[in-house]
């Protein structure tokens, strides 16, 4: 009986040991499968982390193209009304000459007339002078 008994006592702790191992084996592949689970939501929190900064940089881009583009078009509109004034400014500048030509001869021609009557007044005197004293 004592050896039955040392039997059974040995199959009782092979047993316990097979389930001890069985239960470690379960608590390392549970173990295994919560990393794996957990590594593939952050896997997943990442990719979708990365599409967002992605959508964001594709954001930023299309404002920095769009203020380049504006930059443009006042850039355009700057030179357009340079060229602009420096037409107005020509066209002033050539009309203020055309009016002081105009004013030029016209104080001209008033000044030439004044001397031709001074002169044609002073050669009539000089002929009633002759004329009366003859």
């Amino acid at each position: 009986q004592a050896w039955c008994g040392f039997q059974d006592l040995f199959i009782e702790t092979q047993e316990q040991g097979i389930l001890a191992w069985g239960r470690y084996r379960r608590s390392l592949i549970r173990a295994s499968l919560e990393s794996w689970a957990a590594m593939a939501v952050r896997s997943l929190w990442a990719k979708r982390a990365a599409c967002v900064a992605r959508a964001r940089q594709a954001e930023l881009v299309y404002a920095r193209h769009l203020l380049h583009l504006f930059i443009l078009a006042v850039g355009r509109q700057k030179e357009l009304c340079m060229h602009q004034c420096w037409d107005a400014k020509w066209h002033l500048a050539t009309c203020r000459a055309q009016c002081r030509l105009r004013q030029w001869s016209q104080f001209t021609s008033e000044f030439v007339a004044r001397r031709q009557r001074k002169a044609l007044q002073q050669y009539c005197r000089w002929l009633s002078r002759y004329a009366i004293v003859t």
